[in-house]
């Protein structure tokens, strides 16, 4: 397997979260299920992304989503090696079911960042692409449950 050239990691801008008095997070997330206000959604933020790789000479993009701590190294292991050339379109399957790690080839940023917007990243470019696309099995490697409320927090254990 080649090495990694180019590595981008995306985020929301930072936010400001209030602390519980006298209360300790009891995970690295300190609350982060409260979302910014204002803030334009995973879509801008792909589509950012994938800007900032053009011109690169980069391959492809691999997405991962950050509220998927049960999705580790040998998930996107598995997808990355999927990758044959810019038109690779490949994603992590879970039972047969897509999910996320997403690998996207050079060629189609330009579609996915047409259709990233809002809360939209690039599941109906996806959908739409259902027979290019490869699905990587990895339900035996990784568990793609979200983090999103604080319900949730049980699946990180002790939290």
């Amino acid at each position: 397997m080649a090495a990694v050239g180019t590595v981008a990691a995306l985020s929301a801008p930072p936010v400001p979260l209030p602390r519980r008095p006298g209360r300790r997070p009891r995970c690295g997330m300190q609350e982060a299920w409260r979302r910014q206000r204002g803030h334009p959604g995973m879509g801008s933020s792909l589509r950012a992304g994938l800007a900032s790789l053009a011109g690169s000479g980069t391959g492809a993009a691999l997405v991962c989503l950050v509220d998927q701590p049960g999705i580790g190294a040998a998930a996107v292991a598995r997808v990355r090696a999927a990758y044959r050339g810019p038109g690779t379109l490949a994603a992590a399957a879970y039972a047969g079911r897509r999910g996320h790690p997403v690998l996207f080839g050079s060629a189609h940023w330009a579609g996915v960042a047409a259709g990233a917007e809002g809360d939209r990243g690039a599941r109906d470019y996806l959908r739409a692409r259902a027979d290019a696309l490869t699905l990587v099995e990895c339900g035996d490697v990784a568990e793609p449950y979200d983090i999103d409320t604080p319900e949730d927090l049980w699946r990180l254990g002790g939290a």
